[in-house]
């Protein structure tokens, strides 16, 4: 009997010790797995500053404004106007031009080039003698200072003319004196005029007169005709511009260095 009673107390410590046994197991089992837990919580949480510290009273960053758009790219600045666009400088432009020059009964003087030059503030004359023996340039301009047109000449035989004038009754008149080489002291007065005819031709007559003005002969009279007009006329118009040079003529007056070689009274403009 004591040896079954102490039997079935050994019995019940047995399984009172397995049962705190399972007991402790389940609270191992449960707080390795709540300590598993605890880093992934850690990472997940945000973390709390304690009240006052510095994290949390520290202010947040202000924002970065928008960096300001680009600005458009500004107009090209206007040119001011040309200095040579008021009407008195447009006086000769009647002039410009490519054109084959006769004389009044039709046969071929040259042809002249006329073009606008230095921001439209000068006229530049290209002359060429028919056959092409004798050629000359001149630069025509207005000036503001003494309101005068005026052309300097220089043709390839040496000679030079400076002359100075306007536009009046419907034509420009330019005028100036030199030194007579073949009388030597003596002056000449050269003239020359230009007049837009309505049919689009242009009249030039150059003069001169070795007595102040009191008499003047004729050194040249040609007719301009622009080229593309000449292109255009009938094929008799075409024929008669295509005539032999007119003969030199020996009785041109011998005003100066250009009127005393005949070639170059004929050749000129």
């Amino acid at each position: 009997m004591y040896r079954a009673t102490l039997d079935a107390t050994a019995c019940g410590n047995t399984n009172a010790f397995r049962n705190r046994r399972g007991a402790t197991t389940f609270v191992a089992t449960g707080l390795a797995s709540l300590l598993a837990a605890t880093p992934l919580l850690a990472q997940t949480a945000s973390p709390v500053a304690p009240a006052g510290s510095a994290a949390q009273s520290a202010p947040k960053p202000a924002a970065k404004p928008n960096p300001p758009a680009a600005a458009a790219p500004s107009a090209a600045p206007a040119l001011p106007p040309s200095p040579c666009a008021a009407a008195t400088y447009r006086q000769f432009d009647f002039w410009i031009g490519e054109w084959n020059v006769v004389n009044p009964e039709g046969r071929p003087l040259g042809q002249s080039k006329i073009e606008a030059v230095a921001g439209n503030c000068a006229l530049l004359e290209s002359w060429t003698s028919t056959g092409g023996l004798f050629t000359g340039k001149s630069l025509n301009s207005y000036d503001r200072t003494d309101r005068r047109w005026h052309q300097h000449w220089v043709d390839a035989g040496g000679g030079r003319l400076v002359l100075a004038g306007g536009f009046s009754d419907g034509k420009m008149m330019l005028e100036g004196s030199q030194r007579d080489l073949p009388r030597p002291g003596e002056t000449t007065i050269q003239r020359i005029s230009w007049t837009p005819n309505s049919d689009g031709t242009i009249r030039q007559i150059w003069q001169s007169s070795t007595d102040g003005g009191k008499n003047w002969a004729t050194v040249f009279d040609g007719k301009y005709i622009k080229r593309d007009a000449l292109s255009a006329a009938p094929e008799a118009a075409k024929k008669e511009a295509d005539k032999k040079p007119e003969a030199t003529k020996k009785d041109a007056p011998k005003a100066d260095a250009k009127a005393a070689d005949p070639k170059k009274a004929d050749a000129k403009k």
